[in-house]
């Protein structure tokens, strides 16, 4: 049987689609070797639908988000009209919205959650023709409407799953990508847990969905199998280990630390995390065993936003703590930003400012915060009467104009400007005084290494960009007067 595998999503920051990759893996290690894997990012919109058009399929999965549900509904008629399969949508808007997923005519399942075992149980009953009444975890089109199966359980070893089919996967499009600051090419990343206990509102109940709310982790042996994979086989020169709340488990944290050390695991790594998740000790392991980058879920700067509207769980006091500790221990901590949340007033936007100048970051991350559908923060915005367009495509995390906020759209985007002013005067500042922060000019020294072999022109455009940001933060000065 020949699988179809298409991924309908952008990803950022060089991130391949692990997902689908982890679903191909597993189909292959239980006898499905014979599939396509098309990927927007690589192929974009044109020659996606060509190559879906020519595939010699016998059936085709999606993996989609709902920003980019209506080109997977596209994508499912011309792989419906032109290969004459089943169709199979996985992903989070599948996982959130069966009923209307299946509501389309060419899509014949929804797959809930994790798709691994579901799929493979899939591909051998549509192989045999068998019906699909007891396959776990999807909903599915019956005679008379949308039939919903017993959901799966989540998978509590992941360490029985193999490494995603990343040869099925254009890495040199990922592993070359030039980023931001602070990321250092060649790169890539894994996944070392699913799950998150948290109970943010524009991420649940969503994340719950999708992965279950206990934070389950590969064992620390595993995932340093799976870096001297990739640091051999693509020779990075930086990775992330990836997972919403990677310091959750303090045992299993310090395992991994050792287990790097022990094997002399000699590579710079990032991670991400929450604010009241990192201490002394913790920032100490990691820096230890290679940790060089922490990205954080700041978001705001306002208790009252935090608290009544984000349900995040962390205080302005704990962020404060958890950025001068990074700086102790030298490690770049970057500051995930969200303007425009529901009730929020140029008050809350100055406090978010505010705590911005105190903590310092040493690269930001700024997004309009949107009500992406399945989540609480939808919830809450439907019930206000808050939503302004019914395009889902437009619910992303850089669209103005999509919900009713007591600050206006240029008010939002000049937040998001002054944001910017800020950190670029901080990290000006790292360059007048380089004793202020030598790690953060270390690391930007890597990092500008590490793009010459092929993104000179892009290292040169970075490095104008960065002798021009005086002048340019001197106009946006003047503009302000």
């Amino acid at each position: 049987m020949k699988i179809l595998l298409v991924s309908t999503w952008f990803t950022e920051h060089g991130s391949p689609p692990l997902g689908l990759a982890y679903i191909a893996a597993y189909l292959r290690e239980n006898g499905y070797s014979d599939i396509e894997f098309l990927d927007y990012s690589v192929l974009g919109e044109e020659k996606l639908i060509e190559r879906v058009k020519a595939a010699k399929a016998d059936l085709a999965g999606i993996g989609a988000m709902s920003n980019t549900f209506v080109f997977a509904q596209k994508i499912a008629e011309v792989a419906k009209n032109t290969l004459d399969v089943p169709v199979i949508l996985g992903g989070a808007h599948a996982t959130i919205m069966p009923e209307q997923v299946l509501s389309d005519k060419n899509i014949d399942v929804a797959v809930i959650g994790e798709g691994e075992l579901t799929i493979l149980e899939l591909v051998r009953a549509f192989e045999a023709d068998k019906p699909l009444d007891g396959i776990k975890g999807i909903w599915f089109k019956s005679a008379e409407r949308p039939k919903r199966n017993e959901p799966r359980p989540y998978i509590e070893n992941l360490d029985i799953l193999p490494f995603p089919a990343r040869d099925l996967i254009d890495m040199e499009h990922y592993i070359w990508q030039p980023e931001e600051f602070p990321m250092i090419v060649p790169q890539t990343g894994l996944m070392a847990i699913r799950g998150c206990p948290f109970q943010c509102t524009y991420c649940q109940p969503t994340a719950k969905q999708m992965f279950g709310l206990k934070a389950r982790a590969r064992s620390p042996k595993n995932v340093v199998d799976e870096m001297e994979y990739l640091i051999d086989k693509y020779k990075l020169k930086a990775i992330r280990v990836g997972g919403d709340t990677l310091t959750a488990d303090r045992k299993w944290l310090f395992g991994l630390c050792n287990e790097i050390k022990e094997r002399k695991i000699d590579i710079p790594w990032g991670a991400a995390t929450r604010v009241n998740l990192v201490d002394d000790e913790v920032l100490k392991a990691m820096k230890e065993s290679g940790c060089y980058s922490i990205w954080f879920g700041v978001e705001s700067g306002s208790p009252r936003i935090l608290k009544e509207i984000m349900n995040k769980g962390i205080t302005r006091e704990q962020t404060i703590n958890a950025f001068a500790l990074c700086r102790k221990h030298s490690i770049i901590a970057g500051a995930n930003i969200m303007f425009g949340s529901p009730t929020e007033t140029k008050e809350d936007a100055e406090l978010t400012l505010d705590l911005i100048r105190k903590i310092e970051p040493d690269c930001v991350a700024s997004y309009i915060t949107n009500p992406l559908p399945g989540t609480f923060l939808y919830d809450y915005a439907k019930e206000h009467n808050l939503i302004l367009t019914e395009n889902i495509s437009d619910l992303n995390r850089h669209s103005a104009s999509t919900m009713k906020r007591e600050l206006t759209d240029e008010e939002v985007k000049g937040y998001l400007k002054k944001l910017w002013a800020i950190n670029k005067k901080q990290k000006l500042s790292y360059y007048l005084n380089p004793l202020k922060k030598p790690y953060y000019l270390a690391v930007s020294a890597k990092r500008d290494a590490s793009l010459l072999p092929k993104h000179a022109g892009f290292l040169v455009k970075d490095l104008a960009l960065g002798l021009a940001m005086p002048f340019a933060l001197a106009k946006y000065s003047l503009t302000k007067q």
